[in-house]
């Protein structure tokens, strides 16, 4: 499977080679902020833990929280 893995960085003004951002670079960026913006593990156990409540309560009273 081919593509593009790397890019240049390039200082504009001066036109020199300042670097290179791999696709690894991007994903661990992008993994970053991910985890930041998702809920923890914590989280997702609690509304784990609601469900019992929610089927034994027909009425639909119960509301998890996100």
């Amino acid at each position: 499977m081919g593509g593009l893995h790397a890019l240049p960085v390039v200082d504009a003004k001066h036109g020199n080679l300042v670097g290179i951002v791999t696709a690894k670079d991007v994903m661990r960026d992008v993994m970053k902020i991910a985890s930041k913006a998702l809920p923890g593990e914590d989280a997702f156990s609690q509304s784990m833990m609601d469900i019992p409540e929610i089927l034994s309560n027909p009425s639909g009273d119960a509301t998890v929280g996100v």
